[in-house]
């Protein structure tokens, strides 16, 4: 819905035998490809065989259908697409939590924002016993 803050995520894998920077990149525009958000992007550093969960947040402003492609690479000059997440934005009265998180995992919110995130019930459980989310 509008004013909500979508968290954009992904699971990294570094297969290398080595260290392997990374650059996750997000941009957003609407159903006539008009840029909704500037692209985003955040950089790290996985060793080898690491996996990482990376998201970016976005909060639509217009109810309507967005697409979020999602782009990876070893430096932000150098990033390929790897995804294409369609998003519809719905009024208020209009939303549902059935089926907002893939198979397996749970729906849960951040403490310090609202922002939703969907986790396995493992790191659910971690982050409630936490303090970090609830559900």
């Amino acid at each position: 819905k509008t004013d909500q803050v979508l968290q954009i995520a992904a699971d990294i894998t570094n297969t290398n035998e080595y260290t392997q920077n990374f650059v996750y990149v997000v941009e957003i525009t609407d159903n006539k490809n008009a840029l909704a958000q500037r692209a985003k992007w955040m950089t790290g550093t996985l060793d080898s065989d690491q996996t990482f969960n990376v998201g970016l947040s976005w909060t639509p402003k217009e109810t309507g259908e967005y697409k979020a492609v999602i782009s990876i690479g070893t430096k932000i000059d150098s990033v390929s697409q790897v995804a294409e997440i369609k998003i519809n934005v719905n009024p208020e009265g209009n939303t549902s939590d059935y089926n907002y998180c893939k198979n397996g995992h749970e729906l849960l919110f951040k403490y310090s924002d609202n922002s939703p995130i969907c986790a396995s019930p493992e790191i659910a459980s971690k982050l409630i016993n936490r303090g970090l989310a609830f559900d």
